[in-house]
């Protein structure tokens, strides 16, 4: 047992090294000390990269505002060629839309504007944010990016940014461990952590989502180890960074959690009126990016309404996707406030399988956040079922082995690639609630007939 607990933690090493590998092969080495690398490409004009554009011959049928014209000129890096997101943005390219708020919440502009970035537009030191990406976050968020706009140039930021990611990972390989007694599986937790390939794209493009997942682990063992009030700054914090994270606010409600409902939404508000009194036509602006949901299809979304686009059509498929959409979400509702007793665990994996499952766009950096999700589980059934379900959901999609013009056959293959073993998770999720409760009951009927038996027994009476 120890001889496999080495190997799984070498395997994950493994497949972590070879991703930081293919992230640094996108920069160049200037000098070992002082410490100092350039990007690998510097683009001294950048064109407008959500630009509609033909799409090249060979490219998946579902190629919507590409990045083509902006591609650069070089060859993919090993993981690359496995995500959607990587094989046409370029390195950062989320990040930058963070940075650029910042930026602009200093110059006292929009920080919500559709602006572009040309080398007239020039910083701190006269450096360029290298790619328009536009801020759709909580004003928040720019916030929070004040510091490192202030202090790093944009390279030097995101640099910082894939540092701190990596902090986190380590955070949480080290929590997850402390779910666990027996070596084999704190080794079976870290190697879920490690060789969870979505954490690739997510330092590639340079996301929140992994901040995100910290806090839904955070969340779970500050509750579990009883203290609740940590446990729901803990989720706060996440709602104030992403308001997706909203969709678990059932679960907290169901174990009375109001108070930490009410702050979530009150740091939120109290936090964006400062910015939207200083810039009153954000606001609505802001309400638009945060309802405003269109289906259409994209290469990168691993969501439901991708499948039902590619199912019913593009006049369809909208009420195809609400009606999916509100299925799961009612059904959630009725697993988490029917039973009489449901464990915390249980509860948000339910919520988080039922943001991946019911919500409109779900990019595959997002998947990230589904990692705790499987730790936990894991932790409370110590399924194989879920490990074998962790499997295709750490896997890069099958993009690499379609070539050329996709059938249509391909291409739904694709899309449901992440999303079945999400559903089977959900599916999971809830017959353990159910069998759960059932177990209860039986209890409860077993203790019941064992205090009637006994003064039964001390009479005699058969």
């Amino acid at each position: 047992m120890k001889k496999l607990s080495t190997a799984l933690i070498i395997f994950g090493l493994f497949v972590h090294l070879s991703m930081l590998l293919s992230l640094a092969l996108h920069f160049e080495l200037v000098s070992f000390w002082p410490p100092k690398i350039k990007p690998e490409l510097t683009i001294s004009r950048l064109q407008d990269n959500l630009k509609p554009v033909d799409v090249p011959p060979g490219a998946p049928p579902n190629v919507p505002q590409s990045l083509y014209q902006t591609r650069r000129a070089r060859g993919l890096h090993l993981w690359d060629k496995f995500f959607w997101d990587s094989s046409i943005y370029e390195v950062g390219f989320d990040f930058f839309g963070l940075y650029k708020g910042a930026l602009d919440l200093m110059r006292g502009r929009s920080i919500y504007e559709v602006a572009r970035y040309t080398e007239s537009d020039t910083v701190f030191d006269d450096e360029i944010v290298p790619y328009y990406c536009p801020f759709i976050y909580p004003p928040i968020v720019a916030y929070l990016m004040v510091p490192l706009a202030l202090l790093l140039s944009p390279w030097k930021a995101y640099v910082f940014w894939c540092l701190l990611q990596e902090c986190l990972l380590a955070l949480c390989i080290f929590v997850s461990r402390r779910f666990f007694d027996r070596d084999i599986d704190k080794s079976i937790a870290t190697t879920m952590w490690l060789a969870f390939t979505p954490f690739y794209l997510l330092l590639y493009i340079g996301q929140t989502s992994f901040v995100i997942a910290t806090c839904i682990l955070l969340l779970a063992y500050w509750h579990k180890s009883g203290k609740k009030t940590a446990a729901d700054w803990a989720w706060i914090a996440s709602v104030a960074l992403k308001l997706l994270t909203l969709i678990a606010a059932p679960a907290l409600v169901r174990f009375k959690r109001y108070r930490a409902v009410v702050l979530a939404v009150a740091v939120v508000i109290l936090a964006s009126i400062p910015y939207f009194a200083f810039k009153p036509d954000d606001a609505p602006f802001f309400a638009h990016l945060v309802e405003s949901r269109t289906i259409a299809p994209y290469g990168g979304d691993f969501s439901h309404s991708e499948v039902s686009w590619l199912l019913f059509g593009p006049e369809s498929s909208p009420i195809a996707s609400k009606v999916f959409m509100w299925s799961v979400i009612l059904l959630s509702l009725g697993f988490t406030f029917i039973p009489k007793n449901i464990q915390f665990v249980d509860c948000l994996s339910l919520w988080i399988c039922t943001y991946f499952l019911a919500y409109i766009r779900i990019w595959e950096h997002h998947y990230v956040m589904i990692a705790p999700v499987l730790i936990l589980l894991y932790f409370s059934t110590r399924s194989w079922f879920v490990l074998a379900i962790f499997v295709p959901l750490a896997m890069p999609t099958p993009l690499v082995l379609f070539a050329g013009s996709w059938t249509h056959l391909e291409t739904l293959v694709y899309h449901l690639f992440k999303l079945v073993p999400v559903a089977m998770l959900y599916a999971f999720v809830v017959k353990t609630i159910i069998s759960r409760r059932r177990c209860e009951a039986t209890t409860r009927s077993l203790a019941g007939r064992d205090s009637v038996a006994a003064p039964m027994e001390a009479s005699g009476i058969e």
